[in-house]
């Protein structure tokens, strides 16, 4: 180990190889061990370029003698001057990466030499703090450390044959440390697809004897996170997000895109458990780190959508429409907060039509289209609130102009309107029309008790609705239930509604002078079914293009993934049962999986 402007470090100097361009330095040793220099620039590989002699250097003669390994002075002198150390072809590259410490290898061969001979060079580049770049000159380079490792030597008659490091494919996720344990991490990794059992044993035996290697705790993570899915684990997930974690915590020793990589994957395994309030914790450090970056305090505010924290939602997209005011994604998301949460529909127009205008990654969203066409029904715009929806189609987001549910199977039969017979459940509806007086009497019983709450998806322009769940996403709600116990019964033997877990069974009432405005339910997966118990003149429904009125007794079946709207223009309350189905061209399996809504 040396300093390159300490001559001492060795008896011959070597030539420099820096982005294609050759400075070749000649040192010759003298009785007082003082050296004198000469300097060149050479195109290419050096040791296929002439040499320039020393005047102080005997003249070359081709028939020089051979000493006794038959090497003649021209070979002795060549070998002496194109010792050749390979720096760089990018020192440049070399700093981005955040490396300063590379093996080079470099192999040999003698014609009558059996093998080859190789040896690794270590190159370390140390530079000031406020150096910028490295170049190799004398005014840019602060200190190059070379350390030679000879690994198989014999020096009679060597051909010096310089090999070109490869690209390390991994660069950009391995510090300097992790770089001298590539290979082993490169193992380890390999085997996490496959098998990440064998993958998490290597990780963990690397972490023994390296605790703080960013990537082999990155490598635990992701094998505990492969072995959780594999399994079905809560468990190994909730190790694989503390590992994940772990990685983290270690800060600027992690390189930028393995921060970033396992930042983004514990977020997303966090929202999957439901641990939202942990992964607020890492979204700020990704803040933190990327400040000039909008995406991730952009994915802070998604977090605190799911968890209804609109507030605080709502102030993150705010900052970072301050710094980026034309950014679709935070545009979309703000514009979502005003209309929902706000109800401040023309605020949420611009705000939506801009972001969907910008088509950045995100902002085709039937959510989106769903809610900017919504705003602008509620404005009066229908026109163009139609011309939203028919967009929404032919982007894929939509079935139709009038079904937009979100959450839908494609191939499932599509109609606004159906019969008890072609729901396949008419004997289940017909018990419950048989018995509906016995219905209303406990919906009016409910109702004298006012326990009925607010409707509370914020779909009524003006006047009442109150609704009370006796089933909801497949799960009896049993307290209620102890106040209309024969209703529940007859639910109880009707299998599509009571386990329908994309559904509700609900008594619902709605007082006169109210408007519900047009809307869609969630899925198609779903038929929504009304049995009329108390109903007074001018009532009305329209589903798609079509209107109808209830009936005491009787009962009428319709897709609610349809858009339809609510008039109530009598005098008097409205009563009646409301009990969702599963489609009935779902399959077992999946009216088992799919998840509740």
């Amino acid at each position: 180990h040396c300093s390159i402007s300490d001559h001492r470090w060795i008896k011959y100097k070597p030539e420099f190889v820096s982005g294609g361009s050759v400075r070749h330095e000649r040192a010759r040793e003298d009785n007082n061990d003082n050296v004198e220099e000469e300097e060149e620039i050479f195109d290419g590989w050096v040791d296929e370029s002439p040499q320039k002699h020393d005047e102080h250097d005997e003249p070359h003669d081709e028939h020089d003698e051979h000493d006794e390994g038959g090497v003649t002075s021209e070979e002795r002198r060549r070998r002496r001057n194109n010792f050749v150390f390979i720096f760089s072809h990018n020192p440049e590259l070399w700093l981005k990466m955040n490396m300063t410490v590379f093996e080079i290898a470099i192999s040999w061969k003698h014609e009558s030499y059996e093998k080859s001979v190789h040896a690794i060079i270590i190159v370390e580049i140390r530079k000031l703090p406020d150096e910028t770049s490295i170049m190799f000159s004398r005014t840019k380079i602060t200190e190059v450390v070379l350390s030679l490792r000879i690994l198989d030597l014999d020096f009679r008659g060597l051909s010096w044959l310089p090999l070109k490091p490869p690209n390390y494919p991994k660069a950009d996720i391995t510090n300097e440390d992790d770089f001298k344990i590539r290979g082993d991490l490169d193992l380890a990794d390999e085997a996490s697809d496959e098998n990440p059992e064998e993958s998490l044993r290597m990780f963990t035996a690397l972490l023994t004897k390296y605790p703080v290697s960013p990537r082999s705790r990155h490598g635990k993570a992701q094998a505990l996170d492969r072995l959780a899915e594999k399994k079905r684990s809560n468990t190994l997930l909730q190790d694989a997000v503390d590992s994940y974690e772990n990685v983290i915590a270690l800060g600027n020793v992690v390189p930028d895109k393995l921060f970033l990589q396992s930042a983004d994957r514990c977020i997303n395994r966090q929202r999957f458990k439901g641990l939202h309030h942990r992964a607020i914790h890492i979204h700020k450090k990704l803040m933190l780190r990327f400040p000039d970056e909008p995406e991730h305090a952009n994915q802070l505010a998604v977090t605190y959508l799911m968890i209804n924290r609109m507030k605080e939602a709502k102030q993150v997209l705010e900052t970072t429409l301050m710094r980026w005011p034309n950014n679709g994604f935070a545009q979309v998301h703000y514009g979502f907060i005003l209309k929902t949460n706000d109800n401040n529909y023309t605020a949420a127009v611009n705000y939506l039509s801009q972001g969907i205008s910008s088509r950045e990654p995100g902002t085709v969203d039937g959510r989106f289209f769903f809610q900017l066409g919504d705003a602008l029904t509620r404005l009066g715009r229908h026109e163009e609130a139609v011309e939203i929806y028919e967009r929404g189609v032919k982007e894929g987001l939509f079935l139709s102009k009038y079904q937009r549910s979100l959450y839908n199977v494609n191939r499932l039969q599509a109609q606004p309107w159906w019969t008890p017979n072609e729901t396949t459940y008419r004997e289940n509806f017909q018990k419950l029309q048989d018995n509906w007086q016995q219905i209303r009497a406990e919906g009016l019983a409910v109702l004298a008790g006012k326990v009925f709450k607010d409707e509370a998806e914020n779909l009524k322009q003006v006047g009442n609705w109150k609704q009370f769940e006796l089933y909801a996403r497949g799960r009896k709600i049993t307290s209620n239930c102890m106040k209309a116990p024969f209703t529940c019964k007859l639910i109880s033997e009707f299998p599509a509604a009571r386990d329908c877990r994309r559904g509700q069974v609900k008594f619902s009432v709605m007082q006169a002078g109210t408007h519900v405005w047009p809307h869609c339910g969630p899925t198609n997966c779903r038929l929504r079914s009304h049995l009329g118990l108390v109903v007074p003149q001018g009532t009305y429904i329209r589903v798609a293009e079509e209107t109808r009125s209830w009936e005491e007794g009787k009962l009428f079946i319709f897709d609610d993934s349809f858009e339809h709207e609510v008039w109530h223009n009598g005098t008097s309350v409205r009563l009646v049962l409301i009990v969702d189905v599963w489609h009935p061209e779902l399959t077992l399996e999946e009216r088992r999986t799919l998840p509740a809504i």
